[in-house]
């Protein structure tokens, strides 16, 4: 300032310019007089027990759990078991010869018609709509329901 002009203040622009190079300038100075010295700290090791193989302990269920819980049909609670001994068409599907063991496992849709998924012997085993096993062919299939056929039969 010229000796005898008026003071005047600064205007607000000039007084956040000052502020900025202010602020700037101590924080480079930080930087390079403290901030080189501190050391980051290195990376942490995971612990190892965390990454050991662990054992399942998976029970395996009783037999009678098993073939009580295949026994009934799935997925509709007014499905139930048919006893064999109440209905006479049991009886004579039982008498029916080769697939007097065989028992419906499983019942799947498909485009062309349907799959019956059937247990026999121990083994499993699909057969297709319109497919014959052992003679007998399956027909149709409806909600639980596989109609196989072998003559009259």
């Amino acid at each position: 300032m010229k000796p005898g002009a008026p003071d005047r203040p600064l205007d607000p622009v000039a007084r956040l310019g000052r502020i900025c190079l202010a602020l700037g300038a101590s924080i480079v100075l930080y930087w390079l007089i403290w901030g080189r010295s501190r050391a980051l700290p290195g990376p942490v090791a995971p612990d190892p027990e965390m990454f050991a193989a662990h054992a399942i302990a998976r029970p395996e269920p009783a037999p009678a759990i098993v073939a009580a819980i295949t026994a009934r049909p799935l997925f509709l609670p007014e499905r139930q078991a048919q006893d064999p001994a109440a209905s006479g068409e049991a009886a004579a599907f039982v008498d029916a010869g080769p697939l007097s063991d065989a028992r419906l496992v499983g019942i799947a849709s498909e485009s062309g018609g349907g799959i019956a998924i059937v247990s026999r012997g121990g083994t499993q085993f699909r057969v297709r709509q319109g497919e014959a096993v052992d003679g007998w062919t399956l027909e149709s299939i409806r909600d639980n329901i596989a109609h196989f056929t072998r003559g009259d039969e």
